[in-house]
Formats: C-alpha cells, structure tokens, sequence
C-alpha cells in the first residue's frame, strides 16, 4: 500500500499506437508526447560531433588530418599546464617550444604536402646563397575539400 491508501500499479506497455496505463492514466490523457526511442540527429545533441566526424570521413587523408589536429591540440595542452600545477617558467617553456617545433615541422614536411598539396625548403647554392624553393599543386581543384578545411581552420 502506498501512501494516501492507494496501490500501486505497473505501467503495461503494448506494441503499435495503444495506449499504455499506470497510476494517473493514459499518456495520450496526460498530453505528454511520445518519444521514439532511436534519437533524430537534431535532438541528439551530437551534431557537432557527427559533423566533425563526418568531415574527418570524407577527408581524403584522415589519419594525416587527425595528426595535423593532434599536435595543434597538444601545443596547446602543454600552454596551459602551467595553469593548474605550479611549474616553473622553464620547465613550462621548454617542452612548450618543443611541441611548437614539432607542430612546424609536422605541418610543413607532411599535412603541408599531403592535405594541401603545399611544399617549400630552402636550397643553399655553392657559392653560399639562400634560395627559398615553393612548390603547390598545379591545380588547386584537385585538393579534397575537407583536407583543405581542416588545413586551414587548424592553422588559424
């Protein structure tokens, strides 16, 4: 017996449109409405991630865009770990100019000229002169969509 003399009773459930019962009537009686059980992509709340995902998906180097987004995230992991322990400013710094560098050279060596189809490097000629060489893709219709996007946005 439940409080107030009542009895309880379980909710019975059936298939299709018929109504399922319980202790204060119908749902249809109550105006609360149905909820299907698989979420739509709107009401899931992970539209953002699905369209991350799906970008990475159709990216036409995936793994190479997840690195060029990996070491950009990680430069900026080790910025703040100084935030929330207390580092020194060198013990902070040092490995801060070390993913830094890593991030450069990531970028300028492979997602560059994978994603982007972008190359450049500096040739020292024999009587001692810098020339700076830039190469890029004859045509820049032949770029992937979603590597140039991700190239882009993640360099900004």
């Amino acid at each position: 017996m439940a409080a107030g003399g009542e009895e309880l009773e379980f909710l019975s459930v059936e298939d299709g449109n018929t109504e399922t019962t319980g202790l204060a009537g119908t749902i249809e009686q109550q105006n609360i409405p149905r909820v299907d059980s698989e979420p739509s992509g709107a009401a899931s709340g992970n539209t953002t991630t699905n369209a991350v995902a799906q970008l990475f998906n159709s990216a036409a180097h995936p793994r190479i865009a997840i690195l060029h987004v990996f070491f950009k995230i990680l430069a900026i992991i080790v910025y703040f770990i100084p935030t929330f322990y207390t580092i020194s400013y060198v013990k902070w710094f040092i490995p801060l100019v070390i993913m830094f560098a890593l991030d450069f050279w990531v970028v300028k060596n492979i997602t560059g000229r994978l994603l982007v189809g972008l190359r450049w490097w500096n040739d020292i000629s024999d009587d001692g002169e810098s020339e700076w060489r830039f190469e890029s893709l004859d045509d820049p219709n032949a770029v992937n969509s979603s590597d140039y996007s991700i190239f882009l946005v993640f360099n900004v």
